[in-house]
């Protein structure tokens, strides 16, 4: 009996106490799985979703930098020339009684105008008749052939007033007429001012206004555009002297 007392009063402890570690568990089972309360593993679902996304945005803009770079290397191209080159050249005067010019930038662009003057008699009086040409243009095909000159190929001519436009003014008369010393030809050759005189022919020469001060003997010395196709010679320096 005394046995049978003791082995019931174990049975209800043991009871009591599997009781006790059951209850101690049930309220953070209820604090884990509560509505609104994020458990550890949601949060790091969370955070794994967030670092996800900002890691695909991130491969997506390193993708799209290479087409920006492109476009900035494009619009940056170098000239064959150099993108400062600009430089002002004139005429050969060969007649006495005018005179032009062109000025070439790096890019091949260009702008110049030729001119010639000559008295009038009009209404009992000379005037002073000013035949001109104003025009623009480019070459495109820009290319180095040696270490002292490149050819050119001119692409793109036009007049700023039309030929037969006339503007008079009290004591002068202008005419404006289409080009006769550039337009006529298509392709050019461009010397450096170290070009050996030498290597221009007698037609590229004729005109030429050197020697030039500081320029080695033998050398052009000045920036020279050559007309393949007409032979006229443009030449850097100074204008030259109009009669």
């Amino acid at each position: 009996m005394k046995n049978t007392g003791y082995r019931l009063l174990i049975s209800i402890i043991l009871v009591l106490g599997v009781s006790i570690i059951s209850g101690c568990g049930s309220p953070q089972t209820a604090e884990t799985s509560a509505p609104g309360i994020e458990t550890n593993d949601t949060l790091t679902t969370e955070i794994s979703k967030e670092t996800t996304a900002a890691a695909t945005i991130e491969t997506q803009e390193t993708t799209a930098a290479p087409a920006e770079s492109t476009a900035t290397e494009e619009s940056m191209e170098v000239s064959v020339l150099g993108n400062e080159f600009s430089q002002t050249m004139y005429l050969a005067n060969t007649t006495g009684r005018g005179g032009g010019s062109i000025t070439l930038l790096g890019n091949g662009s260009f702008t110049g105008e030729t001119h010639a003057m000559y008295p009038e008699e009009g209404k009992g009086q000379y005037i002073t008749v000013v035949e001109k040409c104003e025009f623009s243009g480019k070459f495109s095909n820009i290319e180095k052939v040696d270490e002292y000159s490149y050819s050119l190929e001119l692409i793109e001519f036009m007049l700023d007033k039309p030929a037969g436009t006339e503007e008079i003014t009290e004591d002068v008369h202008f005419r404006y007429t289409d080009d006769q010393n550039f337009s006529d030809g298509k392709t050019f050759i461009l010397y450096a001012p170290e070009a050996p005189l030498s290597v221009l022919t007698e037609d590229a020469k004729f005109g030429w206004p050197g020697p030039f001060e500081g320029a080695e003997i033998g050398e052009v010395g000045c920036w020279t555009l050559y007309n393949l196709d007409n032979y006229e010679s443009y030449f850097g320096g100074h204008p030259q002297d109009e009669t």
